[in-house]
């Protein structure tokens, strides 16, 4: 193959460029001299000269011609390289000796004054126990794999015999004072195996035994490995105490190097990196790990020159280093082109911190079955970096204005134990709360945080417009880990809090025939909670019925429509509807209906829901009596799958752990047999003489939503525990049931948008109701909720009328990518200044988990490169990877280059062009 290249100083583009200019400006002034010839010379004589000036000029950008042939079978290598962010950063905290061996590699350190030797031998001995514990595995083995196992170990030993033992004399004398050296190695490993080799391995049985005492035997070379490492360090150690300045700052560029740029300076070296090394054996493509995305970097089989960094590459959030792991690329590109190929392999320079994705393991496994070898080569320390992370915050999305906010801050410490440092978290620039902590050196702790919710809230409302009501005012607050000494990474120390804080409180209307145990725990349930304004009315009673309390006062039911409308809540309990006019049953059918409110009905033992009438609040209810037998005994409590679904309903953990916390509760004694309507929900269910019947039913009514519990005995759940349970199970009931409040509004607008926080790749529900100056609901207008970010406008969502909520109108939007957003509103029959009410909410980028683990993870390595059939390499050891990679191939690459600007044929060319145009000139009389 044959391709044309410049290698001149001269950008080509510049040379063309120059070369069309100069050459058009020829022809334009030995136009004029030619312009009396005839028509033939008077166009060849200024085209010949303008040609030799463009090649004269092209000359600059040095054209080469360069010639590539491949002779013989090549193999096919793909070098992977891990982008993710765990690989930005260095590694000081790396034990001397491999720093050196690194450094030395890199050619940080003066040449040919640094001796590897006792490393190397080191490294050999390890290689050589692992290759033959691989080989003599854990099953069964034949009589014939037991002699040729013994047999590579006894050529092994024999090897490494002579240089063992002059390398423990070495050793000896780098640590006179505490050296103990191991036996002689001829007399400790080579004469056992020795023995072993004259022994007979006729059947299974032998070869077991033999085997047994091989295994032990080999696990022997372990403490001539440790022996030499040991004295490799006291080398490393005397070696910089003896060395200059030089050899301290080849050190300093290496606790300063990234893993990345490492890799970079190992890979793109063109004279001796990886890549040139290998590419005149292999066909050599090169991609990155970004993500779960392979992005392809080069490839030998095109004719671009070897990149000179990785600069380009994006590093990512997340490693998936299964992505790369199959591909099919380079094998269908060798199909493709006709090219013969002998094995093919895949080298991964990598971290091992594998954070997403399948099992790189077995996809190993799957590459290797499909004749694709698997290296790994890991980058890193095998131990964590002296490092504080602030690994997440845990606390409610939603408090109170009067309440205060409690959470968790999850930290990773790993700094030596009893180091003091501090954890902060502020509002702005202002701390609000602070503890002084000293280290553990753990994996994870938790610290609790506690802090008033009100004087936030107030400093928060002086910086909104106050045209507008805020009814849940957003906070943003910084935790944060204030920086140690002796940290690693400082970009993992804080994180952001986002909460809401609601300045008014939500209305409960709790209504029953009698002060039953469930109807006085849950008054005091509300009553005690900061969050909830309860009122509480109970019939009374003369010698002849029993008489509903109206009006205004304490303990009375709402005389009005309008009053009724105000609360979020009403639990209605076991009480008759004669108790009500007819105006008040419509009052409590619209509270649903049109006003979107909850409704709570909890059945009682005098069984008066089984009697509401479908002509009046009957129609309300999701469940129906017809034909059921009177109550009975519970003897347990379970979710159904719609209650698993169902955030209200989890109260401690998720998925199979809430299922059975459910189960444990205690039972109710008395349940009310019922069937669901077609358009109910059953939520829970009691388990009766082994039935299961309905407990928890719910249903969307209109606007709002209604619950009905076939049991009153909720209150049974404070036993042990108190309130925990109880509360909280009615707490998170009670905001299911009922509407959501609006965030913000002004004269003509209420809006929405959900939660403050939201996922990647989520969806925000937003609602508006709108008035008209004359303050009643607008139900007809058009209306339009803009998504602004960073200024501009990203998205128009037509917002849609709600069934049975005049001036109600609802949307959702597109999954959001990662910002920060803001809602505002138009409507016709609105000028864009009367709306001032806006929302704003914050979409989070997928959790960073890059930086909480950043060591190597050499067990992922060693076991992807064990099921792949390859090799496992510390990052020191790199090199060896050619020598490994050589029986892919058994052919060659010759390439060499033809330098056109320097060569007779390019100069014979000019001067011929110049020769003939003298030779026409003088003919014709021009000379």
């Amino acid at each position: 193959m044959t391709s044309l290249r410049f290698v001149g100083e001269l950008p080509v583009w510049l040379g063309l460029l120059l070369a069309v200019a100069g050459a058009a400006l020829a022809f334009g002034y030995y136009r004029r001299e030619s312009f009396d010839l005839p028509g033939g010379l008077r166009w060849l004589l200024p085209c010949l000269r303008s040609v030799a000036i463009a090649m004269v000029i092209v000359s600059l950008t040095g054209p080469v011609l360069h010639h590539r042939q491949e002779i013989g079978e090549l193999g096919n290598v793909r070098l992977l390289v891990d982008a993710s962010q765990s690989m930005t950063t260095a590694d000081p905290q790396m034990p001397l000796p491999r720093k050196l061996m690194i450094a030395h590699e890199q050619g940080w350190l003066p040449q040919g004054q640094f001796d590897t030797k006792l490393f190397d031998l080191a490294e050999r001995i390890s290689t050589t126990r692992r290759d033959t514990l691989a080989t003599l595995g854990t099953g069964a083995i034949t009589p014939q794999a037991m002699r040729t196992a013994l047999g590579n170990f006894t050529d092994a030993v024999a090897d490494l015999a002579p240089d063992v033992d002059a390398a423990i004399e070495a050793a000896a004398g780098l640590d006179d004072e505490n050296h103990v050296s191991p036996e002689p190695f001829e007399i400790e490993v080579l004469a056992k195996v020795k023995s072993l080799a004259s022994e007979p391995i006729d059947d299974a049985d032998q070869a077991s035994a033999i085997r047994d005492r091989l295994i032990a035997t080999v696990n022997g070379l372990q403490i001539y490995q440790q022996t030499f490492s040991d004295a490799f360090a006291n080398y490393c150690q005397q070696w910089m105490q003896t060395q200059g300045d030089a050899a301290v700052a080849g050190l300093q560029f290496f606790d300063q190097s990234l893993r990345i740029r490492r890799i970079e300076a190992r890979l793109l070296d063109r004279d001796d990196g990886l890549i040139a090394r290998l590419k005149d054996h292999h066909h050599v493509d090169v991609a990155a790990l970004v993500g779960t995305r392979e992005v392809p970097i080069w490839s030998s089989r095109g004719e671009v020159p070897i990149p000179e960094s990785l600069d380009d590459l994006q590093s990512s959030m997340t490693t998936d280093l299964a992505s790369g792991v199959i591909v099919e690329s380079a094998q269908e590109a060798s199909d493709s082109e006709g090219e013969r190929s002998l094995g093919s392999a895949t080298v991964l320079f990598s971290d091992g911190q594998h954070n997403a994705g399948p099992s790189p393991s077995q996809l190993a496994g799957v590459a290797r079955s499909q004749q694709n070898a698997v290296y790994t080569v890991g980058f890193g320390t095998q131990s964590e970096p002296t490092d504080l992370a602030l690994l997440q915050a845990e606390y409610p999305d939603t408090v109170y204005k009067s309440d205060r906010v409690r959470g968790t801050l999850v930290i990773k410490d790993r700094m030596p134990a009893e180091r003091p440092f501090v954890v902060q978290i502020s509002d702005g620039e202002t701390v609000v709360w602070q503890q002084e902590l000293k280290s553990l050196d753990v994996a994870q702790r938790r610290i609790d945080f506690d802090l008033a919710v009100e004087p936030l809230v107030d400093a928060a409302m002086e910086r909104f417009d106050n045209k507008v009501q805020r009814h849940s005012v957003p906070l943003e607050l910084t935790a944060k880990i204030v920086p140690a000494d002796g940290e690693t990474e400082l970009g993992n120390n804080s994180q952001t809090i986002r909460l809401a804080a609601v300045t008014q409180q939500h209305k409960v209307l709790l209504i029953d025939s009698r002060s039953r145990w469930e109807v006085r725990y849950l008054k005091n349930l509300f009553q005690r909670d900061s969050g909830w304004e309860i009122q509480t009315v109970i019939l009374q009673s003369d010698d002849v019925r029993q008489r509903l309390p109206r009006g205004e006062a304490d303990g009375s039911f709402p005389n009005s429509r309008q009053a009724l409308f105000e609360y979020d809540l009403i639990i209605y309990g076991d009480l008759p509807e004669s108790v009500f006019n007819a105006t008040e049953i419509s009052w409590l059918r619209d509270f649903v209906d049109q006003r979107g409110g909850g409704m709570i009905f909890i059945d009682g033992a005098h069984g008066e829901l089984s009697r509401l009438t479908p002509e009046s609040l009957g129609v309300l209810l999701p469940v129906t009596w017809s034909g059921a037998p009177e109550p009975k005994p519970a003897e347990g409590l379970q979710l159904t799958d719609s209650g698993r679904d169902n955030p209200a309903l989890t109260l401690q953990g998720i998925g199979n752990e809430n299922d059975q916390f459910w189960q444990q509760l205690p039972a109710p004694q008395r349940i009310a047999l019922v069937e669901p309507t077609a358009d109910a929900e059953v939520m829970a269910e009691a388990v009766v003489d082994g039935n299961r019947h309905p407990a928890i039913v719910g249903r969307s009514f209109g606007g709002g939503r209604v619950l009905y519990f076939a049991f009153d005995e909720t209150w049974r759940w404070r036993y042990r525990v108190a309130d925990q349970i109880h509360q909280r199970f009615w707490n998170q009931i009670a905001r299911w049931v009922m509407p959501r409040p609006f965030a913000v509004s002004d004269q003509f607008l209420a809006l929405d948008s959900g939660p403050l926080r939201y996922k990647a790749g989520d969806s925000a529900s937003l609602r508006a109701k709108l008035r008209g100056p004359d303050g009643n609901l607008v139900a007809d207008a058009t209306a339009d909720a803009l998504i602004w970010r960073d200024g501009r406008i990203v998205s128009t969502i037509n917002l849609q009328p709600a069934e049975n909520l005049p001036g109600d109108y609802r949307g959702e939007t597109a999954a959001l990518d990662p910002g920060e957003y803001e809602v505002t509103i138009r409507a016709s029959g609105f000028n864009e200044a009367a709306f001032q009410a806006k929302t704003q909410f914050v979409v989070a980028p997928p959790q960073n988990k890059e930086l909480e683990q950043i060591a190597c993870n050499e067990a992922l390595l060693i076991e992807m490169a064990s099921a792949g059939g390859g090799e496992y390499l510390q990052e020191e050891r790199l090199g060896e990877i050619v020598d490994l990679l050589r029986p892919l191939s058994s052919g060659r690459v010759v390439q060499s280059e033809t330098l056109l600007w320097q060569s007779w044929p390019w100069f014979l060319c000019i001067v011929g062009l110049l020769s003939v145009e003298w030779w026409l000139r003088k003919r014709n009389g021009l000379l």
